[in-house]
């Protein structure tokens, strides 16, 4: 055992390294404070996105006879753009785990979540996404109300929340003697102490989930610099939907109306094992249609088979069987959604993934305040002193 790691397992305050790491934890942290405090609010938020989604608009998620037989998929597609002629059909979902009618998204002059009744296909309502409140909370998250730039900037806070996890937990580490006494707050001490408890004891039991949250947050600003990382030691070759294309109609052939019901048709004939849950439409001439064929829960999209379609010619192109990963690359970049956002695995975890997000906030907070008591409060002692002396 070298003299250096003696010294971190039994006196690692002793370690020279230690006052360098603990300056790049403490000035990471109080840049990033803001920061932390606004994605740990917002993402402990978005766990519960659609529960709050159907708590705030109960006449459009729930239907009156949940158990009803469904309408036709183009019985529902054709009032969508019979009541918003001037929007575009994006997706429909059938009826699932969040939502007991129909949802659908719509572009156009606005964006708008629409719902129909399951029975019916009748438009029960829609919620204006540009104006949402949990619009909102997403932009936020997602890209902190600035749009890529705020992306790229998610995916650096990414990083130094990464560092702060691996600085963190090096300067938690309190002895071989000690590390016992450093799992557990002591809520009769001061409240300096208790403070510093709440920072320390609190940094260490939320570490796995937040690196996880700082990994998979610089993921979404790069993934596909992330997937080539990836694939240097296993190869990423299912995970990322195939690029399948329409062949362009002659030009003096206007666009024939697409069939919806013959395309669900072909999706199940082809599949019979599997249930239809929704319908990705075209958004331009050479982009094909996308039947979504769920081998488990409706609402589960980690588990869905995506059906390529030519909607014009009514041929099959091809299948993306999402989650069914081949490699062990594949596997990794896969659980890189499931893992940060914790929506996939019922209520409990979901509960967990929530608590754990205000993590984020508390250890700006308990930081901040424990850079006050260390140093700042001695500043402005000192500032009042002379203030009052003059």
């Amino acid at each position: 055992m070298t003299g250096a790691w003696r010294q971190f397992v039994h006196r690692p305050q002793a370690l020279r390294l230690r006052w360098w790491i603990f300056q790049i934890h403490l000035w990471a942290g109080i840049i990033l404070a803001l920061y932390l405090i606004a994605v740990g609010l917002s993402g402990s938020i978005l766990v519960f996105r659609e529960e709050l989604t159907a708590l705030g608009n109960p006449s459009l998620v729930r239907s009156p006879h949940p158990e009803a037989p469904l309408a036709p998929l183009e019985a529902v597609e054709a009032e969508l753009r019979s009541t918003y002629p001037e929007h575009a059909v994006n997706t429909i979902q059938l009826p699932s785990l969040y939502t007991e009618n129909f949802r659908a998204f719509l572009s156009g002059p606005s964006s708008l979540t629409a719902y129909s009744d399951r029975a019916s296909g009748e438009v029960l309502g829609v919620i204006e996404r540009d104006g949402y409140w949990i619009t909102w909370m997403q932009q936020l998250h997602f890209y902190l109300l600035a749009g890529k730039p705020g992306l790229i900037a998610n995916g650096i806070g990414g990083l130094f929340l990464s560092l702060l996890c691996l600085t963190g937990i090096f300067l938690w580490w309190p002895g071989v003697r000690r590390w016992g006494r450093a799992l557990v707050i002591r809520f009769r001490s001061n409240w300096k102490r208790f403070n510093w408890d709440l920072h320390s004891v609190g940094g260490f039991w939320s570490l796995p989930l937040v690196l996880i949250w700082g990994v998979t947050g610089a993921y979404f600003a790069w993934p596909q610099e992330f997937a080539a990382a990836v694939n240097v030691f296993s190869p990423v070759i299912s995970v990322a939907p195939p690029k399948l294309s329409v062949k362009e109609l002659p030009q003096d052939q206007p666009a024939p109306a697409i069939d919806v019901a013959a395309l669900v048709a072909l999706a199940q004939e082809r599949e019979p094992q599997h249930r239809v849950s929704g319908v990705i439409f075209p958004t331009a001439p050479t982009v094909p249609l996308r039947v979504m064929m769920a081998r488990g829960e409706l609402w589960d999209t980690r588990s869905t088979n995506y059906l390529y379609y030519d909607p014009y010619r009514r041929e099959y192109l091809g299948t993306w069987e999402r989650g069914v990963n081949k490699t062990l690359g594949d596997e990794i970049v896969f659980l890189m959604g499931p893992l940060h956002f914790g929506v996939y695995w019922g209520f409990a975890l979901k509960a967990l993934w929530a608590t754990l997000g205000l993590a984020l906030p508390g250890l700006a907070v308990t930081g901040c305040l424990m850079y006050w008591n260390r140093s700042l409060s001695g500043v402005w002692r000192r500032l009042r002193s002379r203030k009052q002396a003059r």
